[in-house]
């Protein structure tokens, strides 16, 4: 059986990814659970914010289902750690 990785995890890994998308022009410390990814925040455009999901998929080895992707769980880095969390243990418990 898989074990999940904890909401947590999942958003320092998400931290990553979103440094790495925006080619270290983000210092960690703006990272919060609170930033606001799509408005203010990092004002991640459609192209970054498609190249996030991609890279979460890789990450996490998922496929993250359409319910995920809405602007709503892409409001905050935590609001988005949440939702693939949610995703990996979905996924998770269907394989076990």
């Amino acid at each position: 059986m898989l074990i999940s990785p904890t909401v947590e995890v999942v958003e320092e890994r998400i931290k990553e990814i979103l440094r790495a998308v925006m080619q270290d022009s983000v210092v960690p410390e703006q990272l919060g659970s609170d930033l606001p990814l799509v408005k203010a925040g990092l004002s991640l455009d459609s192209v970054a914010l498609l190249e996030v999901v991609v890279r979460i998929e890789g990450e996490f080895n998922i496929l993250l289902d359409d319910g995920v992707l809405t602007l709503e769980h892409f409001e905050s880095l935590g609001s988005l750690a949440r939702a693939v969390q949610q995703q990996i243990s979905r996924q998770a418990a269907a394989t076990a």
